[in-house]
């Protein structure tokens, strides 16, 4: 395998085949030459996100009491901090709106959600994963939001949502307050498919506010705590359109700005093997992408994927 990353200096070569990764691009089909157009529906995706997350939150005082927190090994603050996490995602929702009427653009309505959290450890769990997602969108985000008092306010968000995802993994699980030294940006495609299985259904007047290629790959289901170097368990319905005589199923491992590659192996039961690599990059993005055998053309777009992402996480001390 070889962990490659974006940036040639970070390039590790260690294995002989050489190959392309071309990181996905959040928001490639907006209209460039219309940019309030273009800006409304970068907004909008990220008020789907909020209107998930303050619901989430709001959810969470109906389910769990702080006593129930402390019995399951969490702390009355980490109660108390979890109800202040939902008043910020209240307050984004609040900011995104208000921007749109401002500038008089619709703005996409809250959808139905099902949350499958049912005790506060399953909570936690679920709060680390959303609260990493909603990070990613906005550092993709920042690159094709063309206002500036968009991009401003926008990044503030992104620096909240950061310190969420580090909060819930460095307090309450004890674990690794940040992953790797950069943040992982993930296209709109890859992020609905990470949220789907909390929505219900949407209002039909949202869709025309997003952009229209917006649509969630199949589910990818692996092992909930894989072991680095370990054969993994892979789960996911048989691509739309077969492979070739040529080509053959990967595995992508992104993580920060890099990405490793395994293979996908087996008949039946698939399997791929867990890079050593990830060892240390707390939460990780795992992908099923087709490509070459030779793996001279594999990139890591959404005209590639097959199914996925999942969301793992590979937790690591201060010592790592």
């Amino acid at each position: 395998m070889r962990f490659h990353s974006i940036l040639p200096l970070f390039l590790l070569p260690t294995l002989p085949l050489r190959f392309t990764i071309a990181h996905p691009s959040p928001v490639k089909r907006l209209n460039p030459n219309n940019s309030a157009n273009a800006d409304s529906q970068v907004l909008n995706f990220l008020l789907t996100l909020e209107h998930l997350e303050r619901a989430f939150y709001l959810a969470a005082p109906q389910k769990y009491s702080a006593q129930g927190f402390v019995t399951a090994g969490y702390t009355i603050s980490d109660y108390g901090r979890f109800r202040q996490m939902g008043v910020h995602e209240a307050s984004h929702v609040e900011f995104l709106e208000s921007s749109l009427a401002a500038a008089r653009m619709d703005r996409v309505q809250p959808c139905v959600y099902s949350f499958l959290d049912n005790d506060p450890k399953l909570f936690v769990a679920a709060s680390l994963m959303l609260e990493n997602v909603v990070a990613s969108a906005y550092n993709a985000a920042l690159a094709y939001i063309k206002d500036k008092a968009y991009l401003a306010a926008t990044a503030s968000i992104f620096g909240v949502e950061s310190r969420h995802a580090s909060f819930v993994s460095a307090v309450p699980l004890a674990s690794n307050p940040w992953n790797t030294a950069y943040e992982t940006p993930l296209s709109m495609n890859q992020i609905l498919t990470l949220i789907s299985p909390y929505t219900q259904q949407c209002p039909a007047s949202n869709a025309a506010l997003l952009p229209a290629s917006l649509q969630a790959f199949p589910q990818l289901t692996i092992d909930t705590h894989p072991t680095p170097s370990q054969s993994i368990n892979l789960t996911f319905a048989p691509p739309a359109k077969p492979l070739s005589e040529a080509e053959s199923l990967f595995v992508a491992w992104i993580s920060g700005m890099g990405v490793v590659v395994t293979q996908v192996e087996g008949e039946g039961q698939l399997t791929t093997q867990v890079p050593a690599d990830m060892a240390d990059r707390g939460a990780v993005y795992v992908l099923v992408v087709r490509g070459s055998k030779d793996m001279s053309n594999l990139r890591m777009d959404d005209a590639s994927t097959e199914a996925g992402p999942a969301f793992v996480v590979f937790p690591f001390g201060g010592d790592a």
